[in-house]
């Protein structure tokens, strides 16, 4: 599950609206179906932009943050340290990130009320589930990495502590094999990026999502159930 920082979760769902508290569900739909299409696509209706007043360059930041953040999960994931990381290769990870969530799958609505502060609207999402393919696929791993242990054979690859940011300063081919390792899994997911739907898909996932009255006087998302709906979008194994 990708951790999302406390810093786009106050950028993105913190955002002050221009409806009132006794205004019916249509404007939490709007904001929990706004921050989605923000976070994941980048973009947003201009029913969306008119509640929050948030633009398009603001929609397309938090989608961009989001990419990023995504990405050092992803080093994480797989046990890299991001110490003195070329950009390239750090780009590399962010375009594929870029081209999954373009085909993110999630469906917002209904919302009914709860109590007179709160309602909750539904949820649902196909979780995209690359990550748990590309594990699958030992034969295509082995063939990438195979001359990556060959170039590097003094370096044990498995037993390497690569989150260690202190072994990139121990001389260049740390350096060099992270990145030949990391362009080899990123390889290896978009070999399986665009493979044809599967003959039983995955189920969607529903999730709903509590949208309160916050003090201040505004519509705000519960924070553990935006987290909830983030865990779905990519399945991680």
């Amino acid at each position: 599950m990708k951790k999302i920082p406390l810093l786009l979760l106050t950028f993105v769902l913190l955002l002050p609206l221009s409806a009132c508290k006794d205004e019916g569900p249509e404007p939490v739909i709007t904001l929990v179906q706004g921050n989605l299409d923000a976070v994941y696509t980048g973009t947003a209706d201009n029913a969306y932009q008119t509640l929050t007043g948030q633009s398009p360059e603001d929609c397309a930041a938090a989608f961009e943050n989001n990419l990023e953040q995504e990405a050092r999960y992803f080093l994480t994931y797989f046990g890299y340290s991001d110490e003195a990381l070329e950009d390239d290769v750090f780009q590399d990870i962010i375009a594929l990130y870029r081209d999954l969530y373009a085909k993110a799958e999630y469906a917002v609505g209904p919302a009914a009320q709860l109590d007179e502060e709160t309602q909750a609207v539904k949820v649902q999402i196909t979780p995209l589930d690359l990550f748990c393919r590309t594990a699958e696929d030992a034969d295509l791993r082995e063939e990438l990495f195979a001359p990556i242990r060959q170039k590097y054979y003094w370096l044990n690859l498995d037993t390497t502590d690569w989150a260690n940011p202190a072994i990139y300063t121990y001389n260049r081919y740390y350096a060099q094999c992270r990145a030949e390792c990391i362009a080899a899994q990123v390889a290896l997911c978009r070999a399986h990026l665009n493979d044809p739907a599967p003959e039983s898909p995955a189920a969607p996932e529903t999730v709903v999502v509590q949208v309160y009255w916050h003090e201040y006087g505004y519509w705000a998302i519960n924070d553990t159930d935006w987290k909830t709906v983030d865990s779905l979008i990519i399945s991680y194994p």
